[in-house]
């Protein structure tokens, strides 16, 4: 059996095993290390150049370069970049699993930060939700808006009905087309704020039915139809 090189020490400050090198881009410490501490870290790696790495971690034959496991598999701080860095060529640049709880969360403790950000700068989508059989994307706010959205050419887009089950309100211009209107508005309340109500022109049977559907809206005699 080989004798492999083992240090202990008493001292928290004092390393039980040390090794160093003095010249650029060699290794303190290569092969296969072991590091034990009953109080404090078990291997620490440092780097004094900007371009290295504290702890360089190697894995062939598909395995994994570094892996960690705790209460907290793998912790990165960092005071003015990123605490956790993902980069993949073909694959997902960082991806999170879980059995009971959310794969990621994010979190931030600044107004104008948010706890999750997504972004493409190919065409793609910046965030993508998706779910079997719940909801794909899901907003919440205790006093704030629950989602909110804003594009150039439309801040959102519904491929399918849409269920609105409190007040619909409107600032701006409310374009209904391929309705059979006064039915629906009679069995429904629209609310209009600072905002024009234009109704397509060809909706079946809106000329006829126009004047009693601009007394049920309380709209001026007037009101074009566009």
């Amino acid at each position: 059996m080989d004798n492999p090189v083992s240090g202990t020490s008493s001292d928290s400050k004092v390393a039980g095993v040390k090794g160093e090198c003095t010249s650029g881009r060699g290794l303190g410490v290569s092969g296969g290390v072991r590091g034990e501490s009953i109080k404090t870290h078990g291997v620490l790696g440092r780097c004094r150049d900007s371009g290295s790495a504290g702890v360089f971690g190697v894995a062939e034959n598909d395995g994994d370069g570094v892996f960690g496991r705790g209460r907290r598999g793998v912790v990165g701080i960092s005071d003015s970049f990123q605490g956790v860095f993902g980069k993949s060529t073909e694959g997902v640049g960082v991806f999170g699993e879980s059995d009971n709880a959310h794969g990621i969360t994010g979190i931030c403790h600044n107004h104008l930060g948010g706890g999750v950000i997504g972004s493409s700068d190919k065409g793609g989508c910046g965030v993508i939700g998706g779910s079997d059989s719940g909801v794909g994307v899901y907003g919440e706010s205790n006093t704030g808006v629950g989602v909110r959205g804003k594009g150039g050419r439309l801040a959102g887009l519904f491929e399918g009905d849409v269920e609105v089950t409190g007040v619909l309100k409107v600032t701006g211009v409310l374009i209904l087309s391929g309705l059979d209107v006064d039915n629906q508005l009679r069995r429904h309340e629209i609310m209009i704020s600072n905002g024009d109500l234009v109704l397509g022109k060809r909706i079946d049977g809106l000329e006829k039915n126009f004047s009693d559907l601009q007394k049920h809206l309380g709209l001026p005699s007037s009101y074009p139809l566009a």
